[in-house]
């Protein structure tokens, strides 16, 4: 399981994990192909699309899960909702409902313009 951060593919037991929360699926994107901490994959599944998030390191993976578990509720319908955690001895992850919108490195923005995208969610977090 150590390439399931860095791989095209979903790792085997994660990928069987996966199946007995949201059926038969496809993979309909990969945005972290290079990562060597974190795999984020796009999933298309009956139920609609949802993202599934693998963390290498749980130290990253457990302050995700809590803030879902508590405080994202205050954000909806602004932010994804928490459908499942997984959690081996290899990897961990979360598998998330999809939120309309356009993701900021996808949007073709001035510079200043991202700046204030960051300075408005800090302030929103506070």
């Amino acid at each position: 399981m150590n390439d399931t951060a860095n791989n095209d593919r979903i790792a085997a037991e994660v990928a069987k994990w996966l199946k007995t929360i949201v059926g038969e699926y496809k993979l309909a994107g990969n945005y972290r192909k290079h990562s060597e901490r974190t795999g984020v994959w796009r999933i298309q599944a009956a139920g609609g699309m949802r993202f599934l998030k693998i963390h290498k390191e749980k130290r990253k993976w457990h302050p995700e899960v809590y803030a879902y578990q508590n405080w994202t509720s205050a954000y909806e319908p602004y932010v994804p909702q928490l459908i499942a955690v997984y959690e081996s001895p290899e990897a961990q992850g979360v598998l998330l409902s999809e939120v309309e919108g356009q993701l900021l490195r996808q949007a073709d923005l001035p510079e200043k313009q991202v700046l204030r995208v960051y300075e408005t969610a800090g302030r929103l977090a506070r």
